[in-house]
Formats: C-alpha cells, sequence, structure tokens
C-alpha cells in the first residue's frame, strides 16, 4: 500500500511538474533559430490565428511566437513547394528526353517521383502538427523519462510509413526496369 502511495504521489508530482514548466525539449531546440524566448511557465492565450486548438488552454507559445514561427512555418512551405515545383519541371525534362526507349524505367521513375512528393507533403502536415504540439503545455507526456524519445499514435506512425509506400514501390519499379533493360545499377549493385 505503501508503495502504491508512493508511486501516485510521484506520478502526480511529475505530471503537475510537466504542466508547470515549458522546458519541452522540441520546443527548445526551436527557441534559438527562431530567436524565440520561452516562457518560464505556460499561460492561457485566446489569440492564436493557427494551433486554434490551444485557444483558452495553458500553454507554452505566446502570440507573438506563433505569429514569428508561423511566418517563419509559411516560408518553409513555400520554399519547398517552390523546390518541388522546380524538381519536378526538371525531372519531367530528363524523363522526356528518355523517349520511348525506356518505358518502364519513365513508368517508374514517375511512380517514384509521384510517391516523393506525396510523401513531401504528408511530412509537411505532420510538421505542423509537431508546430502546435511544441506549445501544448502537456509535452511530458509525450515523452520518455529522460526526454529523449518522443512517442507517437500508432495512426501517426502508419499514417507517415504509408505516405512513402508509393516512392518505395517506384524505387523497387525502378530497380526492376534497370535490371530488365540490363542497365547499370542492377539489384545486385545497388545499395540503399
Amino acid at each position: 500500500e505503501i508503495m502504491r502511495a508512493f508511486a501516485l504521489v510521484a506520478l502526480l508530482f511529475g505530471v503537475s511538474f510537466a504542466a508547470t514548466t515549458c522546458n519541452n525539449p522540441l520546443l527548445e531546440s526551436m527557441a534559438v533559430p527562431f530567436g524565440l524566448t520561452i516562457p518560464a511557465a505556460p499561460a492561457a492565450h485566446v489569440d492564436f490565428t493557427v494551433c486554434k486548438n490551444l485557444n483558452s488552454y495553458n500553454t507554452c507559445c505566446t502570440a507573438e511566437m506563433m505569429g514569428n514561427l508561423t511566418t517563419d512555418w509559411e516560408a518553409l512551405k513555400n520554399q519547398t513547394t517552390q523546390a518541388m515545383g522546380l524538381a519536378a519541371y526538371y525531372f519531367k525534362q530528363a524523363v522526356s528526353a528518355l523517349g520511348n526507349q525506356y518505358p518502364k524505367l519513365v513508368n517508374a521513375i514517375n511512380r517514384m517521383f509521384n510517391g516523393m512528393s506525396s510523401a513531401v507533403l504528408v511530412m509537411m502536415q505532420h510538421y505542423s502538427g509537431l508546430f502546435c504540439y511544441m506549445c501544448d503545455a502537456n509535452w511530458a507526456s509525450y515523452w520518455n523519462a529522460d526526454k529523449t524519445i518522443m512517442y507517437f499514435s500508432s495512426e501517426t506512425c502508419d499514417s507517415l510509413v504509408n505516405s512513402f509506400s508509393e516512392y518505395l514501390h517506384g524505387f523497387d519499379d525502378l530497380i526492376q526496369a534497370f535490371s530488365d533493360y540490363g542497365l547499370p545499377g542492377t539489384p545486385s549493385t545497388v545499395k540503399i
């Protein structure tokens, strides 16, 4: 009985401590690159335009922090979208040069590139979820005790894995096409 009581007190102390500090490792890792001043303790806000689900709850972000992070996040999304568009343009130019000589290779590269584009979009969605998570005052419930492992739901992991499946199938098709056409880089020589 004493051990159970002690464990309950320790658990409650740990939960209450985590909810009253803002030393989330993810948020701390963003402080220097983004010039953030992290509040010492969570506070309620009602003016978040992003992560609206956190309005009226204690969070470790301020409206100013959210504004700065949102601006930087939008810039990163725009740069990523532009880079993907540029890569798609050059990719299509290179593939068109292959003409009809290697149709399996062209199809495999197309499948791989389309899969990569989809995976990048899914990754960006997950990053925006992490963006909101790092302000969550209950951040400690997502980490192990020594803050070295962050926990995700199985749905999140499944979604990430599934987002890469088309890319990976395209990669398999690419290796098979290289083999079918007798091109250098057949499965026996390609290392992943």
